[in-house]
């Protein structure tokens, strides 16, 4: 019979198993921006645990780091990932946002008619019915 544990990487999906109930507390700690110390013995899953975590909340929309302390053995070890791991994530957001600017041109669809009618056009009579969403 093979072995169903995975061990010595990470894993996902249906491999992780058995730890909804400590990744729901997690990320309701971490959307209210609660404080969050993570303490057990090497090699039970913590970064597994804080890997899904970030996963489950990027998928929500927020903007998560990950920082591997071990390889950060001074202050401004630390400073340096952290700040780069912000950039990359925030640099991925905007190129995202930069993406979305066409679409939203695109589904912008003026009323001409009611734009040379009008005697003062405001923003909302330009684009009169449904405005559609975007997301980037």
């Amino acid at each position: 019979m093979r072995n169903p544990f995975i061990y010595g990487g990470l894993v996902f999906g249906d491999h992780f198993a058995d730890r909804q109930t400590e990744l729901s507390g997690l990320a309701s700690e971490m959307s209210n921006m609660g404080k969050v110390f993570l303490v057990s013995p090497r090699r039970i899953g913590k970064t597994c645990l804080l890997k899904n975590l970030q996963k489950n909340l990027r998928q929500e929309g927020f903007l998560t780091v990950y920082i591997d302390l071990y390889k950060a053995p001074t202050i401004r070890h630390f400073t340096e990932q952290y700040a780069k791991a912000v950039v990359e994530v925030v640099e991925g957001k905007l190129e995202r946002m930069v993406k979305a600017v066409p679409r939203f041109f695109r589904a912008c669809v003026p009323n001409w008619t009611r734009i040379l009618m009008a005697q003062s056009p405001s923003l909302w009579n330009i684009w009169p019915g449904k405005r559609k969403s975007f997301k980037y």
